[in-house]
Order: C-alpha cells, then structure tokens, then sequence
C-alpha cells in the first residue's frame, strides 16, 4: 500500500510538473528570443545601438487576481518602478528599450499573505509616437514564505515571467496589463507554477 502511494505521489509530481515546463518554457524561450533578436541586430538604418543615461522610466502600483487553478483564491498587490538602462535599438521609427524593473509587495488569500520583492530585467518593444508597447521580461522573486494558505509553492525564492502591454492614456499616465507567471523553476518540489493576471496604473516620467 505504501508503494502504491508512492507511486501515485511520483506520478502526481510528474503530472504538476508537465503542466508547470511548458507555460515556463514559452515564456523563457519569448524572452531569450527577444534578446537575441536584439543583440544580433545592431544595426539599423546606418545607426548603431544607441546608449542612454540609467533614469527612472515609470513608478506605480498593480493588482493580481488569479489565472490559473494553482492560483485560485489569491490576490496579489505591488508598488513599482521602472528603470531605463543604457541600451536603446533603434529600428526606424521601432525601438526596444532595456529596463531594469523593481516590485515591492504581497501574495496571498485571506488566510495567509507572504511579503515579495522581485527585481529583473526587461524590453520594451514601442513605435515612436505610438501609445501602445509591448513588454517582455524576467525577475528572481523572493518572498517571506512559501506556503500561501493552502498552496505550497516549494521555496522562498521563485522566478517571475511576464508578458505585458502598455497604453499610455497621456504623456504621464499609463494604463497596463501583464500576464506572470512565478515558479520555482524546478529547485525544489512541490512546483506548483503560480498565474496571475496584473492590471497596473502608473506615472510616466
């Protein structure tokens, strides 16, 4: 009986795993793309990579409600800022911005909340001119805990993806939204993978 029961907690192990790999590997893959498909292309109508001085970009708060199964019941509250780092490519009138991105804030359900900071960096992907942009990136999370009510996510240190899109409503105020996803990246078991959905309103600098 003992067996069997070991079997099945492999066996569940297995299956929480092939679940968690694939959305964790898309994201991975989008952003490591998007790195090489920046840092291949230096050039750009006769301009090199342009160099910019590292200044805060944006500053605000978001909010989280769950998005997947593993998530349900959570919530998820943050202060931000965004900063510009040196790099800038100019494609024409396309550009990708490296940033270095900073969160302060919590996870949790009403039984239980876990402090979190996060820091990483990130591209952002914009027309010049054009109010909507696109932005990629990845943070080493840690949090206060690694059990969030009934949820055990494995460890205190987690890695967070996103995949997001910007509107800026006005030269100061933007209105976004990102899709995270925050796992532990397979350090140690269980591994959950924690899915949110963050809607953010920030200033613009």
């Amino acid at each position: 009986m003992v067996r069997a029961m070991s079997k099945q907690s492999r066996s569940q192990k297995r299956e929480c795993g092939e679940k968690v790999l694939p959305t964790r590997l898309c994201f991975l893959l989008i952003f490591l793309v998007a790195v090489q498909f920046v840092l291949a292309s230096p050039h750009c109508d006769g301009q090199e990579t342009n160099l910019v001085s590292i200044s805060l970009e944006s500053a605000g708060a978001r909010y989280g409600l769950p998005a997947n199964n593993e998530a349900r019941g959570l919530q998820e509250a943050e202060i931000f800022s965004n900063y510009y780092l040196p790099w800038l490519w100019p494609f024409g009138r396309f550009e990708v911005q490296s940033r270095l991105d900073l969160t302060l804030g919590w996870i949790g359900d009403h039984t239980q909340n876990a402090f979190m900071g996060t820091v990483g960096p990130s591209l952002q992907f914009r027309w010049r001119n054009f109010p909507i942009e696109l932005d990629f990136g990845s943070s080493p999370t840690l949090l206060s805990t690694h059990e969030l009510g009934e949820l055990d996510i494995g460890t205190q240190v987690q890695f967070t993806s996103h995949a997001g899109i910007d509107w800026n409503i006005t030269r100061h105020v933007r209105l976004g939204y990102r899709f995270t996803h925050m796992s532990n990246a397979g350090i140690r078991e269980p591994n959950p993978g924690v899915n949110m959905h963050m809607f953010a309103l920030s200033v613009v600098f």
